[in-house]
């Protein structure tokens, strides 16, 4: 069964003697000029107090450490007159919300200095005896919370030192209470007695560490118990700039599977849609989004280009370049599927008949190609292998189509393709030697193949254009999705 914890901090104002109910329990509060003495009228028992001046008639210890190490030995007889003000009425409105809730460890921590080594008044103000005056009363009130459930953790030096204090806690965090976090179901924390350098560090190292399991209480005096949404906003505001940051990189993937959102989420279904797109899953692609478009190789080879350029943007050139050489290959055949229907259909080794080749056929209908296909070269100038389809063989039929008349295109279009295919193909020949280099793959690598004054940027611009990418969404749709998540997330 998993386990509830309830973390508190102690401070000098934990432990408090009302006037009215000391006297009914006898004893009597006593006033010598500036001192206030609590004494009981048949025993040999004293403390010295000092007035709430938040409270009236209501009185703290002088001194936690020596008042309270003298409670704490005559524990019986202070039990009926203690009052915890800043830490009980809490635990009594959880228990009143939840009746069958058990806490099955209670984290207590207290501070306990050096005599020698800290001001006189710091260590008279140690919470070493509070925490224990505490544990008593709650067992007097709530006979049901046994010895074993209790667990100590004291502070023993440099109490105002937030740097270590953080650092410590995080060390201790993951083992602090003796259990795996999966075996903890609700930490209930009271943070507010004592230091705040301590308060603070506990805090956030717990909900680094525990997350929404932390459920952050506050108990002013006279005043209703109140749990804080601090941990649910201050978690949130964590994940939003986790989740920025994904957007920056156009990582949706990272958002979809951050465990942030339920697949409800209208987050979770944009950055899921995007994720599928990028990677060109369209089957699985929600329909029913604003975003959706047709599953047509004009789309696909434009988010192939667009997932280039993210992985350019983030400086991941291997990525980038495969999907550029990917890109290369398809070039022209998606223009040339716009004549010929889709060529993959035309030709298949295994199932055509190399008498009664499809893919032959339909060039054999376009008068002209054949002859034209024959006396074409390759970089290497070596005729091109133009009966299977290949990039050269797309490429020759592409411009012939276009100069005969076959197929209308923007001349500007035409031009970039043929620049990105005729300046791609060093780079395309040394495919092999840049990807089995023995280390990561960079720009200059990639640029020192391409001809000079030819660039990544240029190559870039030119796909830009091919695509009707604009300067002002330099990622397109994807511009648009990320401008709907951050709306979103301006709205937590």
């Amino acid at each position: 069964m998993m386990k509830n914890i309830f973390a508190i901090t102690f401070g000098t104002s934990d432990v408090q003697f009302n006037q009215d109910v000391v006297g009914r329990h006898g004893f009597i509060i006593a006033q010598n000029g500036n001192i206030f003495v609590l004494k009981h009228r048949e025993k040999n028992i004293e403390i010295s107090l000092r007035p709430n001046r938040d409270r009236q008639n209501y009185y703290l210890l002088s001194s936690p450490r020596i008042d309270g190490e003298k409670v704490y030995n005559h524990i019986a007889d202070f039990l009926p007159v203690i009052e915890l003000p800043l830490t009980l009425p809490v635990i009594k409105q959880i228990r009143k919300t939840d009746p069958e809730l058990i806490i099955d460890c209670w984290f207590l921590v207290d501070t306990n200095q050096d005599k020698e080594k800290v001001k006189e008044q710091h260590w008279k103000n140690d919470t070493l005896f509070v925490s224990r005056i505490f544990k008593a009363k709650l067992q007097y009130v709530f006979p049901d919370e046994k010895d074993e459930k209790f667990k100590f953790h004291t502070i023993t030096e440099e109490l105002t030192n937030i740097d270590k204090q953080y650092l410590d806690f995080r060390r201790k965090c993951p083992y602090i209470f003796d259990l795996k976090e999966e075996e903890i179901n609700q930490i209930f924390l009271l943070p507010q007695g004592g230091i705040d350098q301590i308060n603070q560090a506990l805090t956030l190292q717990l909900i680094q560490a525990y997350k929404t399991k932390v459920k952050q209480w506050q108990q002013a005096e006279d005043k209703e118990p109140k749990e804080l949404f601090f941990v649910q906003n201050f978690l949130n505001d964590l994940n939003k700039q986790k989740i920025i940051k994904h957007l920056e990189d156009y990582d949706f993937g990272l958002i979809a599977n951050s465990g942030f959102f339920s697949s409800a989420d209208e987050i979770f279904k944009l950055s899921e849609f995007a994720h599928s797109k990028l990677n060109l899953d369209y089957e699985n692609l929600d329909k029913n989004c604003n975003y959706y478009e047709d599953d047509i190789p004009e789309n696909k080879a434009k988010d192939l280009y667009l997932h280039a350029k993210i992985y350019y943007k983030r400086g991941d050139f291997g990525n980038y370049l495969w999907r550029l050489f990917t890109l290369i290959e398809n070039l022209y055949r998606i223009e040339v599927d716009k004549v010929f229907g889709n060529t993959e259909n035309l030709f298949n080794e295994i199932r055509n008949n190399p008498n009664d080749n499809q893919w032959i056929k339909m060039i054999k209908k376009f008068e002209g190609l054949e002859d034209f296909l024959e006396t074409r070269k390759m970089n290497n100038k070596k005729n091109i292998e133009w009966k299977t389809p290949n990039k050269f063989a797309y490429k020759y039929i592409f411009n012939f189509l276009i100069d005969k008349g076959f197929y209308q295109i923007n001349q500007k279009r035409k031009d970039n393709l043929n620049f990105i295919f005729n300046k791609c193909m060093p780079l395309l020949s040394k495919r092999n030697d840049i990807a089995h280099y023995l280390r990561p793959v960079t720009k200059e690598i990639i640029e020192s193949s391409l001809p000079q004054k030819v660039t990544l940027d240029t190559l870039n611009q030119k796909w830009d254009e091919i695509f009707n990418i604009s300067k002002e969404k330099p990622f397109g749709v994807y511009d648009d999705i990320k401008d709907d998540i951050k709306n979103i997330l301006n709205l937590w």
